[in-house]
């Protein structure tokens, strides 16, 4: 018996799987959709939608105990949501990864930066930027973003605005100025503006961010957007259906898919689109076509650097966004170079608070407020040209990982840093000149079966297997330095858009 052509599978909660399905149900087609995930429930805050200041230090307070009960030591810290850790995958001995194991998938934990690639960054598709543009603007207007014309309008033209733009503490906001009046002719010109991001910012909605600075730990209003808030209105729908599972293998049987998941098989698919994220979607395409090679996974480097500031106190307030704030644009003067990224954060309770025993807390907690406007972080991103790498391969039907490429260090970093120094360092705003502190691993996975790679056919609508569709960043050519998300979510409309 073949498949009923209504009926389609979609896997995953996360950005591929957001975008997967909003195009999905765009058509208003008599569809039939069961998303199949992991699914794990992420912890829910339980408090009013106005709770006074009191009650939110209180609440967090409460996020902390239980943050120590499980958080060695690490700094910088990664990120939690309200207590809860990020499930991990083991990297060789002395390493791991993280992997999406709940539902909303890493949206639940990560930034929200939604910037999109340029032709730059998507030199290397088959497509290019026009062609996303329409479906960048779609996703904007599911996921809403907080942005405005500014500096970064030279290298990003379209900001997809939706909401207004986040509020960056005062002293970044002098630093935003600085750096866009300052000329940088050497390797890289550096521009800057205010993050885009998924951030509820408009105050007549209920999840309008209060600016309490915990982001890092977890939003208790979820005003930073995760994939979650839509995906459960969807499951709203008639057409779609919910399954809480593993996937596993997905086979091509009496003209047909028939999806193995660790609860059974279900069969007669049309089609299935893979949203599970790089790491579980190469998976299930390593076990479903019995692919014995090692697989190439891509990822971005990141250096943590400080930024001083000497000049007078500008803040009014202790408010302030945990998130990005700022964003530098590195444009390479050279057109084959790659774009490069800072991320500038204004210093944080978390980045401490995690790390410094409860009981000394207190002690410390003026300490960091009075330093807040004199402290900022800068996250600098490389294209994965000049970062870690890992390889993949099934052994014993377990997956396993291994690096293989080491991130590059020495004159690239110190030319970026020495460009950086000569638009930030005026005005009292300050870099050290100290080698920045790389981290061991990042978040941006992409490229295991990437279009047109050498180990698995994929074509430019992402087919991996007859019927079967790849709509995360497995299939993405590289890891530029800007976040995936976005481009995520637009190109795997942009496939559904195509196929169906």
């Amino acid at each position: 018996m073949g498949a009923s052509q209504n009926k389609i599978a979609v896997v995953g909660t996360g950005a591929a799987a957001l975008g997967a399905l909003t195009a999905l149900l765009d058509k208003k087609n008599d569809l039939e959709i069961t998303v199949y995930d992991l699914g794990q429930e992420v912890t829910r805050a339980s408090l009013d939608d106005n709770p006074s200041k009191e009650r939110i230090v209180s609440f967090y307070d409460q996020v902390y105990q239980k943050i120590r009960l499980v958080a060695p030591f690490k700094f910088p810290p990664p990120k939690t949501h309200l207590g809860e850790q990020i499930a991990r995958q083991p990297v060789g001995k002395d390493l791991s990864i993280f992997k999406s194991e709940s539902f909303g998938g890493l949206t639940n934990y990560w930034g929200a930066t939604m910037l999109p690639f340029t032709d730059r960054e998507m030199r290397n598709w088959p497509i290019d930027q026009s062609v996303l543009n329409p479906y960048y603007q779609k996703m904007a207007q599911v996921v809403g973003v907080a942005a405005k014309s500014d500096g970064l309008d030279e290298y990003f033209p379209e900001n997809f605005s939706s909401r207004p733009a986040l509020k960056a503490t005062a002293e970044l906001v002098r630093l935003n100025q600085i750096v866009n009046n300052q000329k940088s002719d050497r390797e890289f010109k550096i521009i800057s503006g205010l993050n885009r991001c998924g951030l509820e910012t408009r105050l007549d909605q209920p999840n309008h961010c209060v600016y309490c600075g915990e982001c890092m730990a977890g939003c208790f209003k979820d005003a930073i957007y995760s994939t979650r808030m839509t995906i459960e209105k969807y499951f709203q729908d008639p057409r779609v259906k919910y399954i809480q599972a593993k996937v596993k293998r997905i086979n091509q049987k009496n003209n047909s898919l028939e999806i193995e998941t660790d609860q059974g098989l279900v069969a007669g698919f049309a089609k299935v689109f893979l949203g599970a994220g790089c790491l579980h979607s190469t998976e299930i395409i390593i076990r479903s076509l019995g692919l014995k090679q090692k697989l190439f996974m891509a990822d971005n480097a990141v250096y943590v650097f400080p930024i001083l500031y000497f000049g007078r106190k500008l803040s009014q307030d202790d408010s302030y966004l945990s998130l990005c704030n700022l964003i530098f644009g590195c444009i390479p003067q050279k057109e084959n170079e790659h774009f490069a990224q800072v991320q500038v954060y204004p210093n944080f309770d978390y980045l401490w608070r995690y790390n410094i025993p409860a009981s000394l807390w207190p002690v410390f907690k003026g300490l960091i407020s009075f330093f807040r406007p004199r402290l900022s972080f800068g996250r600098l991103y490389l294209h994965s040209d000049h970062s870690q790498g890992y390889s993949v391969e099934l052994k014993n039907d377990q997956l396993v990982m291994d690096k293989v490429k080491e991130a590059e260090s020495g004159p690239r970093i110190k030319t970026l840093m020495s460009n950086l120094g000569r638009v930030v360092n005026h005005y009292g705003f300050y870099i050290l000149p100290i080698p920045p502190i790389r981290q061991k691993v990042n978040t941006h996975y992409t490229s295991t079966l990437a279009f047109n790679n050498n180990s698995v056919k994929v074509s430019s609508s992402g087919e991996v297997m007859p019927d079967v569709y790849l709509c995360d960043s497995s299939l993405f050519p590289d890891s530029p330095a800007i976040n995936p998300g976005f481009t995520i979510m637009a190109n795997a409309y942009r496939i559904v858009d195509q196929v169906i």
